[in-house]
């Protein structure tokens, strides 16, 4: 199987190349995207099942692709002219070459090819996790975007996220006035109200201001 890995695979490697590497790297990306924001919502431990056939497919695409960006570079250095000295019937199965071939040679880059897809797959799973380096990146890539600085992740609302508190509930609490975000821009689209639902208005509602600023009211 090796030997025809390092031989005939090759013509197999040069055309399946290309797609398999943006499907290795496709696959990965919508998983995270569809898995959602890694955050813990629940004390239970639930077991998460969405996406897990996106996940088996990204696993496929990465090991595919390793192999076949390992059979292009070491496939002709893993082949060469020799003595096949290995007499194990299963491992002469495996690696498939002729008594004119180096098997030995052959054996041991069809294990480094299978090392080296394993350990593609681990760190591949380790990046799939909650919390995870990439997941985190494609967290960040999402609207609204929540930037870290002096003041932790406080910023100014933006529009976006200033949509909500448009749509007036008869529970809840409206506060007129005007009301201004990120970089100075209206927010209330001139109608001049910040709706709470009733929810949010049971949550508690914080007032700062100065003496006689109309705090109490």
């Amino acid at each position: 199987m090796f030997y025809w890995l390092f031989t005939e695979g090759r013509s197999l490697a040069l055309i399946a190349i290309l797609p398999l590497t943006c499907l290795a790297l496709a696959f990965p990306i919508v998983y995270a995207v569809t898995a959602g924001v890694g955050v813990r919502r629940t004390d239970e431990e639930v077991s998460i099942q969405r996406g897990r056939l996106l996940r088996v497919l990204a696993h496929l695409a990465w090991s595919a692709a390793f192999c076949m960006i390992f059979i292009l570079t070491l496939g002709e250095t893993a082949v060469q002219r020799g003595r096949n000295t290995i007499s194990q019937l299963l491992l002469r199965l495996l690696v498939g070459a002729p008594t004119n071939m180096d098997a030995q040679r052959i054996l041991w880059f069809g294990i480094s090819m299978t090392g080296v897809i394993l350990v593609a797959n681990l760190l591949l799973s380790g990046q799939l996790k909650p919390g995870s380096a990439f997941r985190e990146w494609i967290d960040s890539l999402r609207s609204p975007k929540r930037r870290r600085g002096e003041a932790g992740s406080s910023h100014f609302c933006t529009p976006r996220e200033y949509k909500r508190y448009r749509r007036a509930d008869k529970e809840g609490v409206i506060f007129l006035g005007a009301f201004w975000g990120e970089r100075s821009v209206r927010l209330d689209a001139g109608q001049g109200q910040f709706c709470l639902s009733g929810e949010d208005s049971a949550r508690g509602i914080l007032t700062l201001g100065g003496p006689g600023s109309g705090k109490s009211q």
